[in-house]
């Protein structure tokens, strides 16, 4: 048998509990949390109801047991949720108790509604960008497309100002355009975080005015391709820069050929180069900061990297007070749109010709070598063909993750297998035979990549 408390619907039970003027009738809104079970008379009526659960205004009521009940609501001063157990009374008492609160709450005696206004769209993706731990440049991008989404919300529904009047097809109607204007799937995912950063600050900071965020979808991401370049492909140009643009031969042979990332090459410092040895460090500069963790490390190059660099610093006349290698023609540092701007979009001035060829020097060498999948492949994507290079040879998924510098990903990387430099000199020795990997390999290039594969008839 349960203990609840079986209540008489009268209409003297009613008028004994009326509120103060001016609030509602609190219990003439009582709703249920689970399904009541009736009781009826001889004649078909409804004598009582028994009721597990029932909200008055603010105050949520559960019955406990016998003459037991728990109140609970949220105090917005404090954003605390209270739970106050009450026993001894009668569940008119105890509902005349929570109409009290309610009254209390509504009079702004204390439970005062909105005591804490909730910031701005604009302010609160703001200030979710402000405590997140992202780096300075990292914020930065955030925060322009923090205030691209501002704008557009500005243009497309002017009248949402609070987070409270932001609704989800305004959302799913702005990737919608992002989509329209032929962004890629991962462009557009960047768009969104932003937006998925100040909803979840507003909703965990301000409960009663702002909802959780909803799921919002995108459409779904094409098959990815790794893009690479093949090893004659780059063979050919590094050999094309070498004469024309030392800076960017040089640190393409630090991308392509001992798989550093584009701002870890452009960074690099005189004194992080061990010639003796043959290796480079990567580490913390004035201009750059590695990735994660596993991007700290000190690894072997092969001999065609060496001799690139060495040749480099060797016909470097002024030598910077911070030791950098790498500057841009302004003698700043260099940076992932400069680089990207020099790459593959700024005119690039070639010594034979008198005028400078427009697309950049990817486009150039493209034209000139009759390689059009030189102007196709961005720039970063020589990392990628260090990587496909490296595991064609033999070196191990293991070395090869530690000499990208990728995190471990699992317990025995991260807590008890260790990699030594002697390890690491594996993958830089392997590699030195890359410049003859592509002579059988023509009619297999595109096996394992979502294309159409080309087979050798027998």
């Amino acid at each position: 048998m349960s203990d609840t408390k079986k209540i008489p619907l009268d209409e003297s039970a009613r008028s004994g509990l009326s509120l103060e003027k001016g609030l509602p009738d609190m219990l003439d809104a009582n709703i249920p949390s689970t399904v009541p079970s009736l009781h009826f008379g001889p004649e078909g009526q409804v004598n009582e109801l028994r009721l597990k659960s029932t909200r008055i205004g603010i105050v949520n009521i559960q019955e406990l047991g016998k003459r037991r009940y728990q109140l609970r609501y949220r105090d917005l001063s404090t954003h605390l949720e209270v739970k106050r157990r009450v026993s001894g009374l009668t569940l008119k008492e105890v509902q005349a108790m929570a109409a009290h609160l309610s009254t209390e709450a509504y009079a702004g005696r204390g439970y005062l509604a909105a005591r804490k206004k909730c910031p701005s769209v604009e302010d609160g993706m703001r200030e979710a960008i402000r405590l997140s731990r992202r780096r300075d440049h990292v914020r930065r991008e955030t925060q322009r497309l923090a205030d691209k989404f501002v704008q557009w919300l500005a243009d497309r529904f002017s009248q949402v100002k609070q987070w409270a009047d932001l609704k989800p097809f305004m959302v799913e109607n702005y990737i919608r355009c992002l989509e329209e204007s032929g962004l890629a799937f991962d462009t557009v995912r960047l768009h969104l975080q932003p937006v998925k950063m100040g909803w979840r600050f507003a909703a965990d900071n301000y409960p009663d005015e702002v909802r959780p965020m909803p799921r919002v979808r995108q459409s779904p991401a094409p098959p990815k391709q790794i893009e690479c370049l093949e090893a004659g492909e780059l063979a050919s140009l590094l050999d094309w820069l070498r004469g024309r643009y030392p800076d960017l031969h040089c640190m393409a042979c630090l991308q392509g050929l001992c798989g550093l990332r584009t701002l870890e090459a452009a960074h690099l410092r005189r004194c992080d180069i061990d010639l003796r040895h043959g290796a480079v460090a990567i580490t913390d500069t004035e201009t750059h900061v590695p990735k994660n963790k596993g991007s700290y490390r000190v690894l072997p190059i092969c001999l065609e990297a060496l001799n690139a660099l060495t040749e480099y610093m060797n016909g470097q006349t002024v030598i910077p007070s911070t030791g950098a290698l790498f500057l841009t023609c302004r003698g700043t540092p260099w940076t992932a749109s400069s680089l990207h701007h020099r790459w593959a979009k700024a005119p690039a001035w070639d010594p034979r010709r008198e005028k400078p060829t427009a697309g950049g020097v990817l486009f150039q060498a493209a034209k000139d070598l009759g390689m059009p999948r030189l102007a196709e492949v961005q720039p970063h994507r020589l990392r990628s063909t260090f990587a496909t290079m490296a595991s064609r040879l033999g070196a191990s998924d293991r070395l090869l993750k530690a000499y990208l510098g990728h995190s471990p990903g699992d317990i025995l990387g991260s807590h008890y297998r260790a990699v030594d430099l002697a390890e690491l000199r594996s993958v830089s020795v392997a590699l030195s035979a890359w410049r003859t990997l592509g002579a059988d390999r023509e009619t297999w290039k595109l096996s394992g990549n979502f294309e159409e594969t080309a087979f050798v008839k027998a």
